[in-house]
Parts: C-alpha cells; structure tokens; sequence
C-alpha cells in the first residue's frame, strides 16, 4: 500500500510536468491540470510531510487563502486555474532535474584512496560546488557520507558543505534559486544573471580557502578529501550548453520550459545509451521512490503558490501601493539584507521573493536587478540559516546544530553581502547591459 501510493503520487508529478510544459507550449491546454496533479500527489504523501513543514505551510496556505477571501471582498474574482498552479512550472523543473542524479554522481573508483591536505580541500570544495549545481542537495549526502561526516562532524567540512552548496545558487540553471527569480521577476535574462552569478561564487569559494587557509584553529593539512572525477560533469555541461542555445534562438519558449525539457531527454537518451538492460528499472524506481521523496519541496512551493496569488489579488484590489521610485544599489541592499534576515529566522527564500516578487511588480524595476537580488538572497541565506533545508538535513542526517553552522558561517555572510552590494554598483555603473 504505501509503494502504490508512493509510485502514484510520483507518476502524478510526471503529469504535472507534462501539463505544465503543455500548457507552455500549447496555451488550449488548461493550466489546472497540471494544479490537479500537483495538489493530489501532495494529498498523497502528506503523511510524510513533517510537522514543522506541516505547520509552515498550513500557515502560507491559509494566509493566501485569507487575502484571496479580502481581495473578494473587494471585487476582485480569484482564478482557481492560478490558485492551484502558481508555481507548477517551477515544481516541474525541479522534478525534470531530478532525474539528471541518474547520470550524473560525484562518482569514485575502485580502489581510490581518499585524498589529504590543502589541495584535498580545495578540490573537494570546487567539486562539491560543482556537483551540487547539478544534483542539488544529493551531492551533499553523497560526499558527507563518504567523508564520515556522521562519526565526525566538524567544522571544516560543514563550512565546506553549507558554502560549496549555497554559491551554486547563485549561477546553476538547475537551481530552485534560478528557477524562482525567473518566475517572481518576469523579462529577467538567465545570461545576464549568469554574468553578475559566476563572480559572487567564485567569491564565495575564495573567501572560503582563504578564511580557513589563514585560521590556525583549522588543520587543512590534515583534511581528508572526497576523490572527485570531474568526467561525470560532462552531460550537466553539455545541457547547460545546449540550454543557452535554445534560450538564444528560440527566445519565446520560457527558460523553465527548455531546462525541463532538455533534463528528461538527455536523462533519458544517456540511460537507453549507458545502460539499456536497466534503463526502464532506474527510471521507474527514480519515479516511485525519488520524487516521492520531494515532498518538502513540493509543499513548500504549492503553499507559496497560494500565498503568492492571494497577495497579487489583494494589492490588485487597491488603488494605491507603496511604490519605490529609484530602485538602485541602497535599495537592493537593503531589501538583500532584509531576505537573508528573514532567512535566519526560518522564512524560506521562496516565500520572501514571492512577497517582493508581488510587491515590486508593478514598479519599474530593470528585472535583473531583482532576479540578482533574489538568487543573492537564497544562496547566502541557505548557507547561514540554522532552519534552511540544507542545514536541517545535515542535522537530521548527521548532527550537526544549526545554530553552530550560523555561528560558522556569520562572518561569511557579512563579506558576502558586501561583495553583493559591490557587484549591484558595477551592475548600474556600466553600460554594457
């Protein structure tokens, strides 16, 4: 009984990827399927659903049906159609992700002995980064585990995992991050997000190898490494690449579209090519078992959905809004400042962009600076907060407090919002863009 309903509930968030892609492409298919499905796998696997993330949500889903009850009331007439499928699209790339963890592992070999020292690290961080730009959090698991990070969780090596995770944030196409600054500011460019992106990861990394490197509380000499092979990156790299092509000639198809797409097919083709005999075997257990095990996420962005749409309904009803005049550096930073804080008390970042996301759209605001602001927001907040899906995994997993991952990462935090505000202030002072 609970395989069936798993399976059914997986097989569901397969509808809601197609519908989703349907409706992006055909507009005559009616976008509340793909709500539908979403909805009910959700009913499904509810039992799942912890009880923090089970409170969370309830309180986002009764929150927006609220504003949806007072923008009634004021005359505005809600779309079901929108209440149930505000973020599907989104929900359907990171299901249509998910299936590169099938061809794509930070894999070892037989025999491969665990490197040491500075290097090891170095290596291991960048690799890290890397594979989790591509697999999300699976990469983590993957390397704490071999790591040992179970019998010894310390400092170094949770520094290494909560950073190398949350710098992809803020550049990987295939990270929720991406997916929902596109969404919540609509016209924004994946390329020119990517430019502004790279460099504050790269900064990210750097300040990492050189904040440990220069601290003598730390022993990299003695840090044990994971031994990456970078070849398993080349079908992530190759789809990266034929994702800008499709975005660059064929503009009008949304981004999330092409991502969603082009993650199934290649997934699929790289497993009938790599491994025939089992392909259908590892596609159906990745179906029954690993989107399943979605479950957070899949209620986290249904229940920000509704929330979104009650808040867009609402200041829709009212004539006057607080409206920013010149949103520049000072504004981004402070609005950036206001979402990580937000981050550390426990407000996930999907639920601060769908707020800002709703508050500004109707300002005129270059939408790249707001998708800046927004993956800048959730790679530095996931990093630091003690209550991010991350941090709560690796403790769940392994032990480690969050509020000692917080105290670690702090000062990582301040320098990061500082190379962001630096970066707003290059954005706007050259033409280029």
């Amino acid at each position: 009984m609970k395989c069936s309903r798993y399976r059914l509930a997986g097989y569901l968030l397969i509808g809601m990827l197609l519908f989703s892609v349907l409706d992006r492409l055909f507009p005559t298919v009616p976008i509340i399927l793909t709500g539908i499905c979403g909805w009910i796998a959700l009913g499904l696997l509810l039992k799942d659903l912890g009880k923090q993330h089970l409170i969370q949500n309830f309180i986002l889903t009764m929150t927006g049906i609220v504003c949806l009850l007072w923008a009634w009331k004021r005359g505005a007439i809600p779309d079901l159609g929108q209440i149930l499928s505000q973020n599907q699209l989104l929900l359907s790339m990171l299901v249509g992700v998910s299936f590169l963890r099938l061809i794509t592992l930070p894999a070892t070999e037989k025999g491969d002995v665990s490197p040491t020292g500075k290097n090891a690290f170095i290596r291991t961080l960048i690799g890290t980064h890397f594979f989790s730009a591509v697999i999300n959090l699976s990469a983590i698991m993957i390397v704490a585990e071999r790591l040992n990070f179970r019998e010894k969780p310390d400092r170094e090596l949770s520094i290494l995992l909560t950073r190398s995770f949350g710098a992809a944030a803020f550049w990987s196409p295939f990270f929720a991050a991406m997916a929902t600054a596109l969404t919540y500011s609509p016209g924004a460019s994946i390329g020119k997000l990517l430019i502004m992106g790279i460099p504050l990861a790269i900064a990210g990394l750097m300040i990492t190898i050189i904040s440990l490197s220069a601290d003598q509380k730390n022993h990299l000499e003695k840090f044990e490494g994971y031994p990456i092979h970078y070849s398993s990156l080349w079908v992530p790299a190759l789809l990266a690449i034929f994702v800008l092509f499709f975005h660059y000639y064929f503009p009008q198809i949304s981004i999330l579209v092409v991502i969603t797409s082009l993650s199934i097919v290649m997934s699929l083709i790289t497993l009938a090519v790599t491994t025939p005999k089992t392909a259908l075997v590892s596609i159906d257990h990745h179906i029954s078992r690993a989107l399943p095990a979605m479950v957070n996420e899949l209620a986290l962005f249904l229940s920000a959905g509704v929330l979104a749409v009650g808040l867009r309904n609402l200041s829709l009803s009212f004539d006057q809004i607080l409206v920013i005049e010149n949103f520049g550096v000072l504004q981004m930073a402070s609005l950036l400042i206001v979402m990580v804080t937000l981050a550390l008390i426990g407000v996930h970042p999907v639920i601060s962009i769908a707020i800002a996301g709703i508050w500004l759209k109707s300002m005129q605001i270059d939408p790249n600076l707001l998708g800046l602001v927004f993956i800048f927001a959730w790679g530095i907040g996931i990093s630091v907060s003690p209550l991010s899906g991350l941090n709560m995994a690796l403790h769940g997993c392994f032990g480690i407090r969050g509020t000692e991952i917080m105290k670690w990462n702090a000062g990582y935090t301040v320098q990061m919002l500082v190379v962001s505000t630096l970066l707003f202030w290059i954005y706007q002072s050259i033409n280029y863009f």
